[in-house]
């Protein structure tokens, strides 16, 4: 008896952590739609038209990259990865080394799936652009 209900709760812990993992994935997919909407927004504002800010930094919400798209009105609250460290943090670059385009033509957003639960992404690396 106390076998059985070890090896159930062995079995319900594993699902337990990759049902978490799925979840951080999707608020890591919805963190990165969000953040390419702010961006889209600091693009078009007419102060700031025609450019993305340029930085080459990972995402933490309290970074100068963060600070910049609050301060312009561009978001009220940036996305930090949910774990938050390791590989699982965002990466934000729009510098010419990172994108082949001059400084603030474009960016490259990077981020890491634990699972390949998500449609259309895999496990590991992930990128996004405009």
């Amino acid at each position: 008896m106390i076998t059985i209900i070890g090896l159930l709760a062995t079995i319900f812990g594993i699902n337990v952590g990759k049902w978490r993992a799925r979840a951080r994935d999707s608020q890591r997919v919805a963190d990165i739609r969000t953040l390419q909407q702010g961006l889209a927004f600091y693009f078009f504002r007419s102060d700031y038209s025609g450019s993305y800010p340029v930085y080459d930094i990972y995402i933490t919400g309290s970074d100068a990259f963060s600070q910049d798209l609050q301060a312009n009105g561009s978001m009220s609250t940036v996305p930090a990865d949910p774990l938050n460290e390791g590989n699982y943090r965002y990466h934000y670059c729009s510098l010419q080394s990172c994108t082949s385009q001059t400084d603030g033509a474009t960016y490259y957003l990077e981020y890491w799936l634990e699972t390949s639960a998500i449609p259309g992404k895999s496990q590991g690396q992930n990128s996004a652009t405009p």
